[in-house]
């Protein structure tokens, strides 16, 4: 696994010649083309020890992360359920295409996923939601997302079961800026894929699977007070369904809750496009329309923020030991 890690680590930082990696015939390879071996063996070294450190980081804090995980902030989407759903998606309001996202991330970092932009897309949208339709101050809150994550090894055939996860993150609502606010959430992504989170969480929920049910019901309960929403991601197929004869336009879905969780936001792509489904419980938030709307304006601020010709806030999405602390102390803070 880490002769992995250090082969995937040492060619990225290499420049490439033009024309192949042979020198062009009558053309001497400079020296300043490509660093000394030391310089190379150094590098590779130094991103090694970074990221051992951070595993090991991580394997101590993650367990005490999952058992003693606190409440966030009370919000709009916290309260008495009256067990009758409303829900909305963004058909029709904002186009969301697949290329256009990947390419939006790609102008800050090559390592940003679709994820990754469309949940700082919500963050951002939720931040409007609270601000100027709540009159809140999200600068001081925290929103905790729970997120079903895919424990399938991808060499392993696929079969009728429940092989998945759920792991907790927080949406950097207190970040105006989408820049930084998308530079945040890539690196707590990044921190999440280094840590054991997703196992320990899996054999946690198999150990609830063995209690009696009053029990596990507590747990729940429990940990659907530390989250404001469950968010989960689905890939649709890139072409068109046919079914019963017919084309199918377009594809929504919405997720399931649980205990105190008001909100539940889903994300599928189908052919090219990103479709958002919202479902609220109707006594919390009686009207989806503003949430739609502030979704669409965050997402035009965000092409022009990011990918415009706007001025660019110089952003790091380094993932180094000293910012994973910084990261914890901030989230344990908040």
């Amino acid at each position: 696994w880490y002769q992995r890690r250090v082969h995937g680590t040492l060619a990225p930082g290499l420049p490439q010649q033009e024309g192949g990696s042979s020198p062009r015939k009558g053309k001497s390879r400079s020296s300043s083309a490509m660093p000394g071996i030391g310089t190379r063996i150094w590098i590779t070294l130094k991103t090694f020890i970074n990221t051992f450190t951070i595993e090991i980081f991580m394997a101590i804090y993650t367990p005490i992360k999952i058992l003693f995980l606190p409440k966030d902030s009370n919000s709009p989407f916290k309260g008495p359920h009256s067990n009758r759903k409303i829900a909305n998606h963004t058909l029709g309001r904002v186009r969301l295409n697949v290329e256009e996202i990947k390419t939006l991330g790609k102008q800050l970092d090559s390592s940003i996923t679709v994820n990754d932009v469309l949940c700082t897309l919500l963050a951002g949208g939720f931040r409007r939601y609270f601000k100027q339709y709540c009159h809140l101050h999200p600068e001081q809150m925290a929103m905790r997302v729970s997120m079903p994550i895919n424990t399938r090894l991808p060499w392993k055939p696929i079969v009728l079961e429940n092989a998945f996860t759920v792991v907790f993150k927080t949406l950097p609502i207190h970040i105006e800026n989408p820049r930084l606010r998308l530079a945040n959430f890539h690196r707590r992504m990044a921190y999440l894929k280094l840590s054991p989170e997703p196992t320990l969480a899996m054999q946690l929920m198999r150990v609830f699977s063995w209690l009696p049910f009053r029990l596990v019901q507590s747990f729940l309960n429990r940990y659907a007070r530390c989250s404001s929403a469950v968010v989960t991601n689905v890939m649709g197929p890139p072409v068109p369904v046919i079914f019963a004869n017919q084309k199918v336009k377009d594809i929504v879905f919405w997720v399931p809750q649980s205990g105190d969780v008001g909100l539940g936001v889903s994300i599928a792509s189908y052919c090219g496009e990103v479709i958002l489904g919202f479902v609220v419980d109707e006594n919390l938030v009686p009207d989806l329309e503003p949430i739609l709307k502030y979704i669409t304006e965050e997402w035009e601020y965000m092409k022009n923020s990011i990918g415009g010709d706007a001025p660019k806030t110089p952003v790091t999405t380094d993932v180094n030991l000293r910012g994973l602390l910084n990261e914890s102390g901030a989230q344990i803070i908040r």
